[in-house]
């Protein structure tokens, strides 16, 4: 499908359009020498010129090959978005670097549009918007449309500033979103797929006191601009506990989190569910003990930290690719965390504090070597990045102090931590 998408787009940027010929185009024979020349003009520059003809619109936004050159390196997480469940959607958005010149460099303009994403072009400062998920560079948000009072959606790329709005699900009685989440690959193709779950409830025809939960998974694709029905709904009952706010893409496939029995995910390439396995509960403890620090994907790794109790000293857990189960790929010690910031064991567990003594893992990076990769906690009012080879550690946020001295109360969800990477895909 896509190298046939891929033709057709050849052939039609290849014909001898007025726009598109010999004449009007003086490198039209010479991909390379166009490519050398675009390569060295600002990012702003360069989106502009996609007007000029289709084929350099072909060349900027879905060749592979440029995009490569123009970032070689599209797994680099260099900032995230956090949203602070303290503050309002307009105003609680932070874009915290995880390397300052760096990210500075690679953004290449103002980062303080990042501070509310209802600055971005299409986007009325009065609607209420929220990222739901991030892959590969791409964002997908939701939105509240003030005006005609329904919930929007867009897919959002902040490197390039564009965001394409997505149709609505077509109807189904009874059913309500579960919830949405964004497949993208640039290394596959250049275009991305959303991935809905809508959830009906009806109780059980053989134990009327138990819920019979029908969920039925849709498909957005960016290639044709609509959405389908993907198979026939099925069934779970809610002994299940499947974490559907949760998943994650990864191995070409959505994965979701259980609490109790296997996981399950949804391969987009053969749009069929498989089941993913759940680490083991530790003797003495039950389902209902474990708490998840962390689950994301980084650089095509799938990894899941689970606690049971009060630690400062966890393993991070990675899944093989043939979902055979998980492995120890890193054993973390906060000991050294916690002498440095005495305030890690002294705040109090609640609803935002993991068991890990008042410490939130927020995200895990993973750099082209396990000596590059780190993670980034929360530990009050602070954000620590934690070198996951050598145990080194820095601090790469503080909240700064309020007028009188007082500092804001700041809380980062778990799986609200959204990976900034730097892409020049279309949306």
């Amino acid at each position: 499908m896509l190298s046939e998408g891929t033709d057709k787009r050849a052939e039609l940027s290849d014909a001898p359009t007025p726009e598109n010929s010999s004449s009007s185009d003086p490198f039209a024979a010479n991909d390379d020498i166009l490519t050398e020349i675009l390569m060295r003009l600002p990012v702003r520059s360069l989106f502009r010129l996609k007007s000029v003809s289709k084929r350099w619109h072909f060349l900027i936004s879905n060749d592979p090959h440029f995009s490569a050159r123009l970032n070689p390196d599209p797994c680099s997480v260099s900032a995230l978005f956090l949203h602070n469940t303290n503050s309002s959607f307009q105003t609680g958005l932070q874009f915290i670097p995880l390397c300052n010149e760096k990210t500075l460099r690679s953004l290449n303009h103002d980062d303080s549009l990042f501070r509310s994403l209802a600055h971005f072009p299409g986007l009325s400062d009065s609607d209420t918007i929220m990222i739901l998920n991030s892959c590969h560079g791409l964002l997908l948000c939701w939105h509240y449309d003030n005006i005609q009072e329904k919930d929007r959606y867009h897919v959002l790329n902040p490197t390039t500033k564009k965001l394409t709005p997505l149709p609505d699900h077509p109807y189904r009685d009874g059913y309500v979103i579960e919830g949405l989440w964004l497949a993208h690959d640039p290394s596959r193709s250049p275009h991305y797929k959303v991935v809905s779950v809508r959830t009906k409830v009806s109780a059980s025809p053989d134990r009327p006191d138990v819920n019979d939960y029908h969920y039925q998974i849709e498909i957005y694709s960016s290639e044709t601009g609509s959405w389908k029905t993907s198979g026939e709904a099925f069934s779970a009952d809610d002994g299940t506990d499947m974490l559907f706010g949760g998943g994650v893409y990864w191995n070409g496939a959505i994965n979701w989190l259980s609490n109790r029995a296997d996981s399950l995910y949804f391969n987009l390439d053969e749009e069929r569910l498989g089941t993913m396995p759940m680490l083991p509960v530790p003797e003495g403890k039950w389902w209902y003990d474990k708490e998840v620090m962390h689950y994301g994907e980084s650089r095509h790794h799938l990894h899941l930290v689970e606690i049971c109790s009060p630690t400062t000293r966890f393993n991070v857990y990675e899944m093989e690719r043939d979902y055979s189960g998980w492995f120890v790929k890193f054993r973390v010690d906060l000991a050294g965390v916690a002498t440095s910031f005495p305030e890690m064991t002294q705040m109090p567990g609640n609803w935002y504090c993991s068991y890990s003594e008042g410490t939130s893992s927020l995200s895990l990076v993973r750099g082209e070597s396990d000596e590059e990769s780190f993670l980034v906690l929360q530990l009050a009012d602070k954000l620590v990045r934690y070198n996951l080879a050598d145990g080194a550690f820095m601090t790469v946020y503080e909240v700064p102090s309020l007028r009188g001295g007082d500092v804001e109360d700041l809380r980062f969800s778990r799986g609200g931590a959204h990976p900034y990477i730097e892409s020049y895909s279309s949306v």
